[in-house]
């Protein structure tokens, strides 16, 4: 007999909160709704620059304000392209010029130094629109660290593409591990146009 009351009382209580919990349910669901038409974006206006504009019409707003960039920076490159400008052009052309001697004497530096293989190190080298700045050491087994360091800016000054080289010091001296190196600083100016 307390199987049947117990399932009873199951049963009672299940009646009992299925009134309430569907009223919750509803009242929840009607609020939502309400909170959903009271609140919506549109209704409320967004300030850009000196005008309103409703909130769902700020992406039409957006893509409309991307167009008319895309009409003035397209009117802009045409009136560019129709105006004379020769110092302009001339700017633009020498500064090509420029970055292409830049590149081509970087170049020449390169292949001169790869002709020292191994016992030249590079540690610094900064390139200036006229001008390289390099450091490093030249290394040498046999002692001849400062012949090598004197045939290296011999051959930089009988390059074309260089006007000067600076005379580094010619010193020897000895690294922790032994070996005799000959440490350099040389400017060089490029060949101007």
């Amino acid at each position: 007999m307390s199987d049947i009351s117990s399932a009873q009382a199951k049963k009672a209580l299940k009646d009992f909160l299925r009134v309430p919990f569907f009223l919750f349910a509803f009242t929840l669901f009607i609020g939502s709704v309400l909170l959903l038409i009271v609140l919506t974006p549109s209704r409320f206006p967004v300030q850009t620059g000196e005008r309103m504009v409703r909130f769902g019409d700020v992406t039409a707003e957006r893509d409309a304000l991307r167009a008319e960039q895309a009409k003035l920076l397209d009117e802009q490159s045409r009136i560019a392209s129709l105006t004379p400008t020769p110092t302009l052009n001339l700017i633009h052309g020498s500064r090509a010029f420029a970055a292409q001697q830049v590149a081509t004497a970087t170049a020449e530096f390169s292949d001169i130094a790869a002709t020292f293989d191994t016992a030249l190190q590079i540690d610094f080298l900064r390139v200036h629109a006229s001008a390289l700045s390099v450091s490093g050491m030249i290394r040498s087994d046999q002692g001849r660290s400062i012949a090598l360091l004197a045939s290296f800016v011999d051959r930089l000054r009988e390059s074309p593409f260089f006007t000067s080289v600076s005379e580094p010091e010619y010193r020897q001296t000895r690294t922790q591990d032994g070996h005799l190196v000959a440490p350099f600083a040389i400017n060089i100016t490029l060949k101007q146009p």
